[in-house]
């Protein structure tokens, strides 16, 4: 049997009521030359036998040790036999057109390493709330100042996969993917397709972040230290690193802002302003200085 020119990599965790209609959503595809790989990491739940009935040629079920989802998508990754993977969280969706959108970008551009497409926000009754675009044709700076990519809607060539892995450190778990972009970036070329072909689902019972000071400093700094001890990395983002200090102090200050810790997220915004002061100009900033004035309005 020939290989297939995408591997869907399905990490899982508990995830019973929403993993049906991510595999289904993958099923619709008009494109069909992919295989689909569901890495359960260790779920309690009913999902393994919600799977079982899907299973076939096209669908493989894995049941991994709880290691967290780096460690997922690495275990997806040395099982996939695709020209391509691709990835998909087991709460979100695909658009029935992702592939096909994929394959036709894929072949114009003669096959990249690192490809990946839009991808929108939507409520759980389907409501748009917002598409997530880079914003600027430096991907570069546009990484530098948040997760564009996330893992929605990225295309890996098989020469990745063997070169870089994600850091499998539970202790990153919420950012192990944005560091793995930087890497990725710093030794490949992007290529970006801003047409939107699937969909994050944003619902009540979202992964949840950690919410303590400790706890987002902490990731933090694990996500510079281990992305910058890449040497490409070192080289291609030095100039970004006050950008991506400031970023990461607005991210931080806005969680705990939204956990009611007003003083302590202004605490990091100011941080992020002395670090660069263009921070100032970016949505999330504006997001923190409406919470801020609604707090001091007596509004929240």
């Amino acid at each position: 049997m020939s290989s297939p020119f995408f591997s869907v990599i399905i990490p899982t965790y508990n995830r019973e009521e929403f993993i049906l209609k991510s595999i289904q959503s993958v099923l619709k595809q008009k494109y069909t030359d992919f295989e689909i790989l569901v890495i359960d990491d260790g779920s309690t739940d009913n999902s393994s036998k919600l799977i079982k009935p899907y299973l076939s040629d096209k669908l493989q079920y894995f049941f991994i040790e709880n290691s967290e989802r780096g460690a997922a998508r690495n275990y997806g990754m040395s099982k996939a036999s695709g020209n391509y993977i691709t990835f998909l969280d087991s709460d979100d969706i695909y658009y029935s057109n992702y592939l096909d959108n994929a394959f036709a970008c894929i072949n114009k551009l003669n096959q990249p390493e690192f490809f990946a497409q839009a991808y929108e926000k939507i409520s759980p009754s389907g409501k748009k709330l917002g598409k997530t675009l880079p914003g600027s044709r430096n991907y570069f700076e546009a990484i530098s100042k948040g997760n564009f990519l996330s893992c929605m809607g990225v295309f890996l060539a098989k020469s990745v996969m063997v070169q870089l892995k994600f850091n499998e450190d539970r202790n990153l778990s919420g950012s192990e993917d944005w560091e793995y972009w930087v890497r990725v970036m710093a030794q490949y070329d992007l290529k970006y397709s801003a047409k939107v072909c699937s969909a994050m689902i944003i619902h009540e019972d979202r992964s949840v972040l950690a919410v303590s000071e400790e706890s987002l400093v902490n990731r933090r700094k694990l996500a510079m230290k281990y992305a910058f001890e890449n040497s490409l990395v070192e080289k291609k983002f030095s100039n970004y690193k006050s950008l991506m200090n400031a970023n990461w102090d607005t991210y931080v200050a806005l969680h705990l802002m939204l956990d009611k810790q007003l003083a302590t997220g202004l605490k990091h915004f100011k941080s992020a302003f002395f670090n660069y002061p263009f921070i100032l100009f970016t949505k999330r900033s504006l997001v923190i200085i409406k919470l801020a004035v609604q707090k001091m309005m007596g509004l929240r």
